[in-house]
């Protein structure tokens, strides 16, 4: 709520969140008998307006307006798939982190939840706050509340893909053996060397940037050796016997070579 003098008159005007304004009246000197009389009257309509919004916002609860959520807003509001609709896997997604909030704020009023509310529950449950966050925003935009208790609370953010601590050599190896365990000789030996070798080739990182050279030249020699004996063993398994570029045995002659030494002996 705000009162503003301009010129000879106020203005009155009710603040609708993210910056916005909605215009409530205009109280001129003239039309209320003095500037102390318009004061009086633009401070009435100011109550009156506060009031007014104040019995709307304590209808719903924080449980009520969750279960309808997701299925009142429907749409993609931000992003490069803005004005589409949302998926259902992704509705379904938004119900289940909004349980934990259900839980903990049923029978609250929406306009009653606080900043210090939001951030315990925002510590304790980051994933779900996030959704929340967006379910308070629309509740903001419709004129339920004034403002979004759960908007720019600083929380820490979730560690990139970068800061996640990466395996060690001997766990690389283990994971590798585990492919011929699982998938059995013929494929788990091909699995086990795609994975040493896409370790070795950049696609992974050392946990130490000061081993991470030794590390790599061992990885690098035990990978070498793994691949060709596995990629031996598994052409023996799906390929048919290759002494000749034709594919067949050293002691079986083409046909077209038996057919021309049978002519010339003729």
């Amino acid at each position: 709520m705000a009162i503003v003098e301009r010129g000879e008159a106020f203005y009155v005007k009710v603040h609708r969140g993210r910056g916005r304004y909605e215009h409530v009246g205009t109280f001129r000197w003239g039309e209320h008998g003095g500037k102390r009389a318009a004061r009086r009257a633009a401070e009435r309509a100011e109550a009156d307006a506060h009031e007014r919004r104040r019995n709307r916002k304590s209808v719903e609860t924080c449980d009520e307006f969750a279960a309808r959520w997701p299925d009142d807003y429907p749409i993609v509001k931000h992003g490069p798939t803005r004005g589409q609709r949302k998926s259902d896997k992704t509705l379904r997604g938004y119900r289940d982190e909004l349980k934990p909030f259900v839980r903990e704020f049923r029978g609250v009023r929406l306009a009653d939840v606080d900043r210090p509310m939001a951030r315990k529950f925002a510590n304790a449950r980051p994933r779900s706050a996030v959704v929340v966050r967006n379910m308070f925003s629309d509740a903001v935009d419709d004129g339920l509340i004034d403002a979004n208790p759960f908007a720019n609370l600083q929380l820490e953010q979730a560690r990139g893909r970068s800061q996640h601590p990466t395996i060690t050599e001997e766990e690389l190896h283990d994971l590798a053996d585990a492919a011929v365990l699982v998938l059995g000789t013929a494929y788990g030996q091909v699995s086990r060397s795609f994975i040493l070798r896409r370790a070795t080739s950049g696609a992974g990182s050392t946990r130490d940037s000061t081993s991470s050279t030794a590390t790599s030249g061992r990885a690098s020699a035990r990978s070498t050796c793994v691949s060709r004996s596995s990629r031996s063993r598994a052409r023996s398994c799906f390929c048919p016997r290759r002494g000749t570029r034709s594919g067949r045995s050293p002691d079986r002659p083409s046909t077209s070579a038996s057919g021309t030494r049978s002519a010339a002996s003729r």
